[in-house]
């Protein structure tokens, strides 16, 4: 979607006697990203250009069937100290909208700068009014320029220093990041990446730690030049698959899309698990471990609004013997209840304290994931308004947690042993960082 979305950046005071030319250089402008393959179109919703940019994309949806506005809202009460007239003009662009986003849910001192952040996350391309002496002008501006850009308003705005790379891939602009500091922006081109990045070190590259580095000094490899030069076999005779990747980065042939922020990849299961501080000895020192682990399952599912069909359990007794069972469920679910009593139920089923020894870790697992606004049949054997309120608990029970910690609201049952069940799989069995493999 990035590849294809424009974003719109300007003043909010226009003057009169510009907005005709104003207007026809955003239409040239927007035409001109239409032909170059941009498709999806975001403003951020404020009075002048954003407006005004807006209504000039919703123009051309008779011209471009397949065009798109996006309206990106800063705080549900931007227009608060708005006139009538502006408001009116607002809401009927709200309505015609394609997509809204509302980035905060109050206003705040940070939230224009938090929608500003939105904009260019899901943007490759950015339209932008300038005044100069001569008035206003439309520019398609360059990724050097949008570098500069942030440099500056981060050292204005915050007062701190920021050094930016840019290249087109995110190895070499990583490099670019880190090779002149504190306060400047380094361009890395096709050009010019040789004389750049070769001279460099190669411990500068991603991925290369300490043992990387030795491994390849021993082996006479000292900067990222002689990497890029050396026969990629040769590399992984002595690193692995990791020496077809290094080869690959050293050379500049990375190119993985960038991702927009707090993006994730597509996600097959959610799944939690615990070796437990102590043998679990009976049903219900099995029925608390798991129902701490299906609450972080289930907070982790509605956080990512997802549902899941199948729910899994892992089990692994002290003798270190172990296996997994699954249940498929009759409609997707992220109730925590749900996910408990199902994952109680497979372990009953497939477990016995009287014949088998104490167990020490569990695992409860989600998958068949779908969205949860996705439509399903609903059940004429259950209380489905009863789901509906759980649902609405669940989701609040997740906010409470949110701002006060996952112990704050808790089954009244786990307290019995809290050295067994004071564990916070939701916050702490979280991997960190997430791999640049995905």
């Amino acid at each position: 979607m990035k590849e294809k979305t424009a974003c719109f950046t300007g003043h909010r005071d226009i003057p009169h006697s510009e907005l005709k030319q104003i207007s026809k250089a955003l239409k040239k402008a927007i035409c001109e990203a239409y032909e170059n393959g941009y498709r999806c179109f975001a403003s951020g919703a404020a009075v002048g250009l954003d407006l005004e940019a807006a209504e000039t994309v919703l123009s051309l949806k008779r011209k471009y069937r397949d065009i798109k506005l996006i309206l990106v809202i800063p705080c549900p009460e931007q227009t608060k100290y708005w006139s009538e007239k502006e408001i009116k003009r607002y809401e009927k662009i709200k309505s015609k909208a394609d997509k809204t986003a509302c980035v905060s849910d109050h206003y705040f001192n940070g939230c224009m700068q938090k929608r500003n952040r939105f904009l260019v996350d899901i943007s490759s391309l950015c339209i932008r009014y300038l005044t100069e002496k001569t008035g206003g002008r439309l520019l398609f501006r360059s990724p050097e320029e949008i570098a500069e850009d942030i440099r500056k308003r981060v050292k204005f705005e915050l007062g701190i220093t920021v050094s930016v790379g840019v290249s087109w891939n995110k190895i070499f602009a990583k490099l670019g990041s880190d090779y002149k500091k504190p306060d400047a922006v380094t361009v890395i081109n096709r050009d010019n990446y040789k004389e750049i990045v070769y001279p460099l070190p190669v411990s500068d590259l991603l991925m290369v730690g300490p043992s990387t580095t030795q491994k390849l000094k021993n082996h006479g490899i000292y900067t990222i030049g002689e990497l890029a030069d050396a026969p990629p076999e040769m590399l992984s005779a002595f690193l692995g698959k990791m020496g077809y990747v290094l080869h690959s980065f050293a050379n500049g042939y990375e190119n993985a899309p960038v991702g927009v922020s707090g993006s994730t990849p597509l996600i097959k299961s959610v799944g939690n698990g615990i070796t437990a501080p102590r043998d679990l000895m009976n049903e219900e020192d099995i029925k608390s471990v798991q129902y701490v682990l299906a609450e972080s399952v289930a907070r982790r599912l509605r956080e990512q609004g997802l549902k899941g069909k199948v729910v899994s359990i892992g089990i692994r007794d002290k003798n270190l013997f172990s296996f997994t069972r699954q249940s498929k469920l009759s409609s997707a679910t992220n109730d925590t209840r749900k996910l408990q009593s199902t994952a109680l139920k497979l372990f009953n089923s497939n477990y016995s304290f009287e014949t088998m020894p104490p167990v020490r870790a569990l695992t409860v697992s989600v998958s068949e994931l779908c969205d949860e606004n996705d439509s399903f049949q609903l059940d004429m054997f259950e209380d489905n308004e009863l789901a509906e309120r759980l649902d609405r608990l669940n989701h609040t029970v997740d906010g409470l947690k949110d701002r006060f910690g996952s112990n704050c609201v808790r089954q009244a049952f786990l307290l019995k042993d809290e050295k067994l069940t004071g564990f916070d799989p939701y916050e702490k069995n979280i991997i960190h960082p997430v791999s640049y493999f995905r």
